[in-house]
């Protein structure tokens, strides 16, 4: 049992009393840890133990040594984490100059490099494009109409064919060809536009005995005619009211200005010589042209 002197008495007593059994003095509540404090005190110090050591002749010369290196403490030594700074070195007029034309340099390269990557993308597009230039061109003498005539799809089909043909023109407009990529540019340009002169009035040519064929059952007949087959004309007794004339004509505006009509008429019967017309704002034929959201861009 851990014992301790009385406070009043100085008789030894258990340090768990909480009176003294001799004296009967009251003991504190912090008796035992200040009796744990004191005792603490009381140890002897690194340097008394190992005093002691040497006296008794315990301790063997290397064991002295390496008591002695403890004595600089009486608590355990823990590793220093301090850190030398090294003081930085100052750079020489002529070492700032150097690295100020290195890094000059570096950019340079790098520039290079990138007008270099930049220079071969446009190569390659500027490639691409002349292959495929070359590859429409050969379909302008073997341009077949009748492929896009049998259906409204084909109508419309064909207009696509002619975009793309106006989209080449206008895209070379913005690469770095050279003089023969241009003169092939402008022989292309010509081609697609002969081609579009001659296949157009073809193409309306055929869109009246189609249409007929549709509204047949609607008791309504349909031609083309007039220079460039310009002129589309309906007739049937449904038109003899506007209501019926402002419907079926907003439901193929489009396709007549894609067709690139110039008039349309309606008449409530063959015969007559009154009708109601409405003009069409569009494209010649010889324009190359670009659709996009019911306008029309053309091409120089």
């Amino acid at each position: 049992m851990a014992l301790e002197a009385c406070p009043a008495c100085n008789k030894a007593i258990s340090i768990k009393a909480r009176n003294c059994s001799n004296c009967g003095e009251p003991l504190e509540a912090n008796w035992g840890r200040e009796a744990a404090r004191r005792r603490q005190n009381d140890r002897p110090t690194k340097f008394q133990s190992l005093l002691v050591a040497v006296v008794l002749g315990t301790l063997v010369p290397g064991s002295i040594l390496i008591g002695i290196s403890s004595l600089t403490s009486d608590e355990p030594s823990t590793p220093s984490s301090v850190q030398v700074s090294i003081p930085r070195k100052e750079l020489t007029p002529e070492e700032i100059q150097a690295k100020a034309r290195q890094a000059t340099l570096e950019r340079e390269q790098a520039k290079k490099r990138e007008m270099k990557a930049l220079e071969k993308q446009k190569q390659q597009k500027r490639q691409a494009f002349i292959v495929r230039l070359r590859r429409e061109m050969t379909t302008f003498d073997t341009f077949d109409v009748t492929k896009f005539t049998g259906s409204k799809i084909g109508f419309l089909a064909v207009n696509t064919v002619f975009q793309v043909w106006a989209s080449m023109v206008e895209e070379a407009k913005d690469l770095s060809l050279s003089q023969e990529d241009r003169a092939l540019v402008e022989q292309f340009r010509a081609g697609a536009i002969k081609t579009q002169t001659w296949a157009l009035p073809k193409i309306r040519d055929a869109y009246g005995p189609h249409i007929r064929k549709l509204l047949w059952e609607k008791d309504v007949t349909a031609k083309t005619f007039g220079d460039g087959y310009r002129t589309v004309e309906f007739a049937g007794g449904v038109f003899a009211a506007n209501r019926n004339i402002k419907v079926f004509n907003d439901e193929l505006w489009e396709t007549f200005r894609i067709l690139r009509f110039k008039q349309v008429r309606y008449k409530w019967f063959k015969e007559a010589t009154e009708y109601t017309y409405f003009d069409i704002e569009g494209p010649d034929d010889s324009d190359l042209v670009v659709w996009g959201d019911g306008t029309f861009r053309i091409i120089k």
